[in-house]
C-alpha cells in the first residue's frame, strides 16, 4: 500500500514537469511592452540598489 502511494506521489510530481507550455515571448503579438507604473518604480529601485552595492562592494570575475 506505501509503495502505491510513494510511487503515484512520484509520477504526479514527474508528469507535470514533462508538459511543455507555449508561452509566447513579451511582445510577440506586435505590441510594444510597457511596464505599469509599480514595474518601472521597482526596476528603478533595483537599479540604485545596484549601484549601491558596486560602490560599497569589489566585483569579482
Amino acid at each position: 500500500m506505501r509503495r502505491t502511494v510513494a510511487w503515484l506521489v512520484i509520477l504526479s510530481l514527474l508528469l507535470p514537469a514533462c508538459a511543455s507550455r507555449n508561452v509566447p515571448p513579451i511582445g510577440a503579438e506586435g505590441q510594444a511592452f510597457k511596464p505599469e507604473s509599480d514595474e518601472r518604480a521597482l526596476w528603478a529601485k533595483a537599479e540604485k540598489e545596484e549601484e549601491a552595492l558596486l560602490k560599497k562592494a569589489k566585483v569579482y570575475d
